[in-house]
């Protein structure tokens, strides 16, 4: 009787235990069942504990300093004992460690072995997952926790990561701590976020502060500044957006040029990495418009820093081997090139430049706004996924010999990793990973950049795309085969199905998720776009190809 009832006490607990993980499950964000699967409970409680671990203290921060300095000590055993004491210690000084490599040979090569441990990247994995809950969920309180470690990131994708989860987190309780920020912070962009949340909070409140840190020595935060003002109808921000065109900073030329096209409806040509002597005509044509119309232009608003979707679809059309491009909502064409042999795949950067590839050619090809060709390189392989980096530099999958290669501008491979299985689209993530689609391997895979498999979705049929999306999941695409029909399939990061579209395209080729969340799916029967319920909202007749919306 006593075995009997312990053993109905265990399933009931076992029954317990799986409706509380389900319940979890149900409620969170893909994110967080992650970072719960990694020890932090998704909550704000358990995410404050975890943060609060990676605070740099005075007293700490003068101890790995003083550790830092015995690493060059002409004593072995001093040496010794100061690198064993830092591996010790919590990886929250990456940028002190990295700081303190330039002194000796011997420090930098200690300094190499200490952050070459796994907890490093393990760390930042987790912290990037924290953040990205924070912003899903919209976990509010935590802003200027946030803010107070961003001086400690020097990762791009965490300072974005970072940025995102400020805004989402911050509250009416927070105007002090992010004045605080903005002031005295030595971390551009822990500034540059404050600044972003405060004008997104506070408005009209803060208005006269915005318009003060117009005139800031920082790039980053003028840039937010304008957008805060520009967002309450304040036409000064518009003569600072086009200053902001010529700062030596990429991503603020881009951000700068797709709010003011976005903000004003004129599509005034400007592309981000055009070379200087170009980008000065757009700048001046821009400076002549704001001049005339700037104090009275009718805007388009709220305005964010993201790429806005233009309403905008580049096809490669296989069966005239041309690249097209069409208005989504006319469907007429507005780009047109040709002279391919086998045109596989196209792109679209944020300031409207298109890049297509040719997998008989063996090259990528690259169109200004305008539609004129602006770069040509050959590749080293047969090229079936191409995408136009933040940085500049082209990422492309080959599948004939196995590769992903980063190039750049003057067409050399800077990066290149070995991914077996035929890899016919790559996408850089967020973290710095590559999300891979392998057909023969029927998986899709997340790989870091030395190549090795941290993610994978397995037992597919016959991907020929994946796109990770904003909430975590990824979108695949599979090619009808064996008698089983193709189609998209959007599956979360446990691999468990959570929307489909199969059957509803003959042999579909392509896949990808818009903004307003419809999918457009590419296959024999034309480029079609679906909603959530998979009723067809618009439709292109043409021949089979892959294509890009944005």
């Amino acid at each position: 009787m006593h075995g009997k009832r312990q053993t109905r006490w265990c399933w009931l607990l076992i029954a317990w235990l799986a409706f509380g993980v389900a319940a979890v499950g149900a409620q969170s964000s893909p994110w967080a069942i992650e970072l719960q699967k990694a020890g932090v409970e998704p909550d704000r409680k358990g995410i404050e504990k975890f943060l609060a671990t990676l605070r740099l203290t005075p007293e700490l921060e003068a101890k790995i300093k003083l550790l830092l300095v015995d690493l060059g000590d002409e004593r072995f055993k001093v040496r010794e004992k100061a690198t064993a004491d830092l591996l010790k210690l919590p990886p929250i000084a990456e940028h002190l460690l990295k700081d303190a490599a330039g002194r000796d040979l011997e420090t930098q090569g200690r300094v190499k072995l200490i952050l070459s441990k796994p907890h490093y990247a393990e760390a930042k994995q987790k912290a990037l997952l924290v953040l990205h809950v924070i912003a899903t969920d919209r976990i509010k309180g935590l802003a200027p926790l946030v803010l107070d470690l961003m001086p400690q990131w020097e990762d791009e994708y965490l300072l974005h990561a970072a940025a995102k989860a400020v805004e989402a987190s911050v509250d009416n309780a927070d105007d002090k701590a992010l004045r605080q920020v903005i002031a005295k912070s030595k971390s551009e962009q822990a500034r540059a976020a404050a600044v972003a949340a405060w004008a997104t909070v506070f408005k009209r409140d803060v208005e006269k502060d915005l318009e003060e840190l117009l005139k800031d020595k920082s790039a980053a935060v003028r840039l937010e500044a304008a957008i805060g003002l520009l967002n309450l109808a304040n036409h000064k921000a518009l003569p600072v957006l086009v200053e902001l065109l010529e700062t030596e900073k990429p991503e603020v030329r881009q951000s700068s040029a797709s709010v003011l096209r976005a903000a004003t409806g004129q599509e005034i040509a400007y592309a981000t990495y055009d070379e200087a002597k170009k980008r000065a005509e757009a700048v001046k044509a821009w400076r002549a418009w704001v001049g005339k119309h700037g104090d009275t232009a009718k805007l388009v608003l709220p305005v964010r820093k993201q790429p806005l979707y233009r309403g905008r679809i580049l096809v490669g059309v296989w069966s005239d081997k041309a690249l097209r491009e069409f208005d989504v909502a006319t469907g007429q064409t507005t780009f047109e090139a040709g002279g391919y042999k086998y045109l596989w795949g196209c792109h679209a950067t944020p300031e409207g430049h298109r890049l297509a590839i040719d997998f008989q050619d063996k090259c990528v090809v690259e169109y200004d706004s305008q539609g004129k060709e602006c770069w040509r390189r050959n590749v080293p392989g047969s090229p079936t996924g191409v995408e136009r980096l933040p940085n500049g530099r082209t990422l492309i999958a080959m599948s004939d010999g196995n590769e992903i290669i980063e190039m750049d501008r003057a067409g050399d491979v800077v990066w290149k990793v070995n991914v077996p299985g035929r890899p016919t689209t790559a996408q850089r993530l967020a973290n710095g990973n590559i999300l891979v689609c392998l057909q023969f391997g029927n998986k899709v895979v997340e790989i870091d950049p030395k190549g090795v498999v941290v993610w994978q979705l397995h037992n597919l049929n016959n991907p020929f795309t994946a796109q990770a999306l904003e909430n975590g999941n990824v979108l695949v695409c599979e090619y009808a085969n064996g008698g089983l029909p193709g189609g998209a399939k959007e599956f979360d990061r446990q691999g468990k199905l959570v929307w489909s579209n199969t059957g509803k395209m003959i042999n579909p080729a392509q896949a990808q998720r818009l903004p307003n969340g419809n999918t457009v799916i590419s296959g024999e029967n034309g480029v079609t776009e679906f909603d959530a319920d998979n009723r067809v909202v618009r439709h292109l007749q043409v021949s089979r190809g892959r294509f890009f919306a944005y």
